[in-house]
């Protein structure tokens, strides 16, 4: 996964400035397209989830995060655990 503070970095320097020389990004080949493959990857990592169900010995079925397997609650729209979106609608 990127570097959130350097894609943030990166981003705010080419707004502001054309040169690459002060670019957090500097030492990579064509900075810019690396600063944007970055942030298209972490932008893509916020994608809403299809919770998973988890069997448990005692307690029965339970529905889990598929990205950090925090235990969900039904009527919640996000992860306790990771905060991510939940698609409920796809269960």
């Amino acid at each position: 996964m990127p570097d959130r503070e350097k894609v943030i970095k990166g981003l705010e320097y080419h707004i502001t400035r054309g040169d690459c020389r002060e670019c957090p990004y500097w030492n990579d080949k064509l900075c810019r397209t690396q600063i944007i493959n970055d942030a298209l990857e972490l932008l893509k990592g916020h994608d809403p989830v299809e919770p998973l169900i988890a069997e448990h010995k005692i307690y029965g079925s339970n529905r889990i995060c598929a990205n950090c397997t925090a235990y969900l609650f039904p009527a919640g729209k996000y992860c306790p655990g990771c905060g991510r979106e939940i698609k409920w609608d796809e269960m």
